[in-house]
């Protein structure tokens, strides 16, 4: 970090040639208090809730129902197979399943007139419930060539077409659900994950939209750092309501207020000597320029925040340090502002 200030200090060396009358200089107060470091990151606008949605059955495709980018309804019909294969496989567990409870009837009848063995009624109650469990399979499987919307969303892409032999769980249309609202991922470093919490808020622009801010929060922060980039994922759940239709894949950044506890804060102006993250700053002692070395933590759009702690100093020069050497008669013109 390269701490700008005021114009670089003359080394203490080339005192002598500096002029002893008093230089007029004007101080601002150093301050202690927290202050507003936001989190920065960018990410992309996509749906918390996207599937690649399949059939459960294989078979052939007799329709796809849905164009790419159409809004869809809870249940709406997707896409179908041909169910022949699987109907004629329902009504022949049907079939097998009224002659199944026909048959237990019989043995029922039968045991009590004492005509046959108790482990034959056995037999046929085992088969009537077997009969029974394929029944239920059969219409499971039938009722799983019909492909439906799992919620309220817009289909992203559709990824197979009539007349094609799927197998189960090939996908068939990417989807994207509306109803649990859109959220942006970002990637943080792992010091401004543990400094962020869930429900925080945040501010999200789109580069779509720029100059517009969205008012969100914070969804989720991962709990395990990905491996490869060093980096935790987290959600910014952005609102129901937003001023342009959203689409997934959208360039966002995100802007999350965050306080921090330096040591002390100064104006920027009244850094001088700034190398890294060192810098120097003049106090007035007795009527006479003080330098003080001091580590710089960051830097804001007006303030230097730093890790070194001025104890004891309540001003800074922030003006007419350009000149100064430590030990240099000062005159206070006047007192600065503080942030």
């Amino acid at each position: 970090m390269a701490a700008a200030g005021c114009d670089r200090a003359v080394p203490v060396a080339e005192a002598k040639a500096v002029d002893a009358a008093p230089r007029d200089v004007v101080v601002a107060p150093v301050e202690r208090g927290p202050v507003n470091r936001p989190v920065r990151a960018s990410g992309l606008v996509r749906p918390k809730q996207a599937h690649n949605l399949s059939f459960k059955v294989g078979g052939s495709i007799r329709s796809v129902e849905v164009e790419e980018g159409a809004h869809v309804k809870k249940g709406q019909v997707l896409a179908r197979l041909d169910p022949t294969e699987y109907s004629a496989s329902a009504e022949q567990a049907r079939r097998s399943s009224e002659k199944a409870e026909r048959d237990l009837v019989r043995a029922r009848t039968l045991q009590h007139e004492g005509a046959i063995p108790k482990s034959n009624l056995d037999d046929a109650e085992t088969a009537a419930a077997m009969a029974r469990s394929t029944v239920s399979i059969a219409g499971f499987n039938e009722r799983h060539t019909v492909l439906l919307a799992p919620a309220a969303g817009i289909v992203e892409s559709r990824l197979a077409e009539p007349g094609e032999v799927v197998s189960p769980g090939r996908p068939i249309v990417a989807f994207l659900g509306t109803d649990r609202g859109w959220v942006v991922d970002v990637a943080l470093t792992d010091k401004d994950a543990v400094a962020l919490r869930s429900g925080q808020a945040a501010v999200v622009t789109l580069d779509a939209l720029p100059g517009v801010p969205i008012a969100a929060t914070i969804g989720d922060v991962a709990r395990v750092g990905n491996v490869a980039t060093g980096t935790f994922n987290a959600e910014i759940v952005l609102p129901h309501e937003l001023p342009i239709e959203p689409k997934s894949g959208l360039v966002a950044k995100v802007s999350i207020d965050r306080l921090v506890h330096p040591a002390a804060v100064v104006p920027i102006e009244a850094l001088v000597d700034g190398e890294a993250d060192r810098a120097a700053v003049f106090t007035v002692d007795a009527g006479k320029a003080s330098r003080k070395t001091v580590r710089v933590e960051f830097l804001t759009e007006k303030t230097a925040a730093l890790s070194t702690d001025l104890a004891g100093l309540d001003n800074v020069v922030v003006r007419g340090c350009h000149d100064l050497v430590d030990g240099a008669p000062v005159a206070v013109a006047s007192a600065g502002g503080g942030r």
